[in-house]
């Protein structure tokens, strides 16, 4: 009996013991990164921009990070140009960066211009930022909303794709102008805001400037 016992708590220990020794399927493909910090620097050393994630996943076979609360911020001649903030995002073999939930782009201009989003995908070889998804532009002049838009980081032109919706704030007399178009553009270093639609005999354009 006492045989029987000893060869019953033999192969019990043998079992819990090869469990241990199997590695977790998860931890083999998944590692974990606390304080996740990527940036890229000019030719001359300087920064262009800084991705940071308080903690991130990292998935060895697709090589994909999966980060939580991302702020990406660009810089252009070692002053901040403009910030990128989302709930969560995933970075592709260090090209492709995709930004979902609550995204929210800010300038540091005077005009302190504000644009949110529901999507934001970059090609990091790209100067075109691609915003999808309830994308509004807000600052103290004016109030654009469209479907989709195009911000190019080098032009600092921004896009928008039809329809358009544009509300001019006027706080002398605490009134708003309402209109529509097929695309627009805006400006966000001289605050030049142009609009295009498409007639059936010519192209329509008009300019406001703030």
């Amino acid at each position: 009996m006492n045989n029987l016992k000893l060869f019953t708590l033999s192969i019990a220990i043998f079992f819990l013991s090869s469990c241990k020794l199997v590695p977790s399927k998860d931890k083999e493909i998944n590692l974990i990164v606390n304080d996740f910090n990527m940036s890229q620097l000019s030719s001359l050393g300087e920064k262009l921009y800084i991705i940071t994630s308080p903690k991130s996943k990292f998935n060895r076979n697709s090589k994909v990070y999966l980060l939580d609360k991302t702020k990406i911020t660009f810089f252009n001649k070692k002053e901040i140009k403009y910030t990128v903030n989302s709930n969560e995002a995933q970075l592709l073999n260090h090209k492709i960066i995709k930004l979902n939930g609550d995204i929210q782009i800010v300038d540091v201009s005077d005009e302190k211009n504000i644009i949110n989003a529901d999507s934001f995908y970059w090609d990091i070889k790209d100067e075109n930022f691609i915003l999808e998804g309830n994308v509004r532009l807000n600052n103290k002049n004016i109030d654009l909303i469209s479907s989709k838009a195009f911000l190019n980081k080098n032009t600092n032109i921004i896009k928008f794709f039809k329809p358009v919706k544009y509300n001019y704030k006027n706080i002398m007399n605490k009134s708003t102008y309402r209109l529509s178009s097929d695309s627009a553009y805006y400006n966000l270093i001289n605050n030049n805001l142009v609009f295009e639609s498409e007639s059936p005999k010519e192209r329509v354009r008009s300019k406001i400037s703030f």
